[in-house]
């Protein structure tokens, strides 16, 4: 151990420029203190040490001696240092003084130690034995309790295994009395499902005949009676296949046909093949890569909610083919590449949400009113630079951030024609600075007349 002396008269401490400290992990550092006979009257005396970073430590003086707290030992700024002592409510203190510190403890000798107790930290321990000392008998009053209330609940555990086993066999018996009823339940069943194979074979039976029918169509290369003409009640056809059939025109088809799907690898002309048909609901069409126009197709159609037209890749002209159809909601056309006509292709379209594909109209001569009316048309897709002649989206309120930007970037560069846009699909649909960048291009870098409806 390595000892420094420091002496108080009165209220000064003496000695503490004399030395500087050399900290060692394998020594302990204290100080002895000299008091006068204005601190010998007390018998209670404690060391305040600060340290560099602020942290203060309490630690009761015996014998006139205290060990220095390891943790103002670890840098070389040195400590601060006061003596107080108190008896009753009599209290001396020291003026603090600066102690040097020449070499510091290595950090790693400093992991390995635990925190210097302070007197706090023994207030705080007696404190609480005398806290724990306080509720010992609560504590156990408390335990008999516990002991008691867990003996009652083990009490009612048991009657209620006795009620369970009381309601048990109740169960069993509704169980007995429910595997009776669900036994004739069975029996009854058995009878519904004899009865629903016989329809099954009756359907099967149709459908066969529906195979001959699709057989005799397979090669037809033209009809001249309207398709399943006459009666009253509205039916859906099943998938026809039409492999030899170049044409169809309107009178062909039924007007009580709700759906249609056909298979047409070699229709070239439609014809308004659809048109006025206010029963049609439904129309699938495949293999419609031969199919050069769709004029009139589907005009007036007002029933007609989704349409699948397969991939029309030749397809060069939609004028009329959807006007007036007010309840058509979706239309999937694949990439139409040679489109050369639109007018009034979608007019009147009031329900339709979505065209799935890409129109190619570089070759278009006059868009007419091909999207007026459209209020719900979110989605459309154009190829870049396909837009060469005036086009207008005004009444298209509702047209997403995607189908702008696909428009404005179809629009082929320096063309002098005019695009119109609903200003509350660009206000609902893109930020401020994002409305800006399209109007900017519309006008600066396309070079194009902008009207906002």
């Amino acid at each position: 151990m390595i000892t420094y002396d420091l002496s108080l008269e009165r209220q000064n401490m003496l000695g503490a420029d004399k030395f500087s400290i050399t900290a060692d992990c394998n020594e302990t550092v204290s100080f002895r203190f000299h008091f006068d006979r204005s601190w010998r009257i007390f018998d209670t005396k404690a060391a305040v040490f600060k340290s560099s970073k602020g942290r203060y430590y309490v630690l009761d003086i015996k014998a006139n001696c205290v060990c220095v707290p390891w943790e103002v030992l670890r840098d070389t700024s040195g400590f601060e240092l006061a003596v107080v002592a108190y008896e009753k409510e009599a209290v001396l203190t020291s003026k603090k003084v600066r102690i040097a510190v020449a070499s510091s403890l290595l950090p790693e000798f400093c992991k390995q130690l635990s925190p210097t107790e302070t007197i706090f930290d023994r207030f705080k321990t007696e404190a609480e034995n005398k806290a724990y000392l306080d509720c010992r008998d609560e504590i156990q009053t408390l335990k008999r309790n516990h002991e008691k209330e867990i003996f009652n609940l083990n009490a009612k555990i048991a009657e209620e295994k006795r009620n369970t086993e009381n309601v048990t066999a109740q169960k069993n018996a509704e169980i007995a009395q429910l595997n009776y009823e669900a036994s004739c339940v069975e029996n009854s069943h058995r009878l519904e499902v004899a009865q629903l194979q016989s329809d099954i074979d009756e359907m099967a039976e149709k459908a066969h005949n529906w195979e001959l029918i699709d057989a005799a169509i397979r090669n037809k290369t033209s009809f001249s009676n309207t398709l399943f003409a006459g009666g009253t009640q509205l039916y859906e056809l099943p998938v026809m296949n039409y492999e030899s059939l170049r044409s169809l025109g309107s009178s062909k088809i039924s007007t009580n046909i709700t759906k249609v799907e056909l298979n047409a690898p070699n229709i070239k002309e439609t014809g308004g093949i659809f048109s006025g048909r206010t029963n049609l609901k439904t129309v699938i069409l495949h293999n419609t890569e031969k199919i050069e126009t769709l004029d009139s197709a589907f005009s007036g159609c007002t029933n007609l909610t989704n349409a699948y037209l397969g991939k029309l890749i030749g397809c060069r002209s939609l004028s009329n083919a959807f006007s007036n159809c007010r309840s058509l909601e979706y239309l999937e056309t694949g990439e139409m590449r040679i489109l050369a006509g639109m007018y009034h292709a979608f007019e009147g379209c009031c329900s339709l949400k979505e065209i799935n594909g890409t129109l190619f109209t570089q070759s278009c001569t006059d868009f007419g009113s091909a999207f007026s009316g459209c209020a719900n048309l979110e989605t459309v897709r154009f190829a870049e630079n396909s837009i060469n002649k005036s086009i207008d989206f005004g009444y298209c309120v509702n047209l997403s951030k995607e189908s702008i930007y696909s428009i404005v970037n179809a629009l082929n560069e320096l063309m002098p024609a005019t695009v119109s846009f609903a200003e509350h699909a660009l206000n609902t649909n893109l930020t401020p600075a994002e409305k800006a960048e399209v109007i900017n291009t519309v006008r600066n870098v396309k070079g194009w007349t902008l009207e906002l409806a």
